[in-house]
């Protein structure tokens, strides 16, 4: 072998070596990160338990009357057989459908005096409510929601 050759072949060395560790290491790396993802499940970490509308109603109570009616609202005599949890309060009746699609639906079928927030309508029609009565309402429907 000459000194070119030679040297051609020492050059490539560290090369094949560099790609090797490369690829260890980012072989590693995945390998961590899919253990840390599975130990994360293993304990729970991304198991998310969805609270009820009765749930974000009942911290409410105070500020006005909240009963449960999923059979009156939701029932097949009703009309929103979709609806799987329904409420009645004095600023409105709160149902929550399967999907946020079914809730468009029931919002543009109640009409007149309803609102919507994803899966959940309430519908104010046929009340004569205040202002504050009103707002208390749509904080109702948007548990959480900071407004300033």
């Amino acid at each position: 072998m000459t000194s070119v050759q030679n040297s051609a072949v020492t050059s490539q060395s560290p090369r094949r070596w560099l790609s090797a560790v490369i690829a260890a290491a980012a072989a590693l790396g995945l390998l961590g990160v899919g253990l840390l993802v599975w130990a994360l499940s293993y304990i729970g970490a991304f198991t998310f338990t969805q609270q009820t509308l009765g749930d974000s109603l009942a911290a409410f109570s105070g500020a006005t009357s909240v009963v449960e009616d999923t059979p009156g609202l939701c029932g097949a005599g009703s009309g929103r057989v979709n609806c799987v949890e329904g409420w009645r309060t004095d600023v409105g009746n709160f149902m929550r459908f399967s999907g946020g699609s079914l809730a468009e639906y029931w919002h543009l079928a109640i009409g007149g005096d309803s609102l919507r927030n994803g899966e959940v309508v309430v519908d104010m029609n046929g009340l004569d409510l205040t202002r504050d009565e009103r707002e208390l309402a749509v904080q109702m429907l948007f548990p959480g929601r900071d407004w300033d």
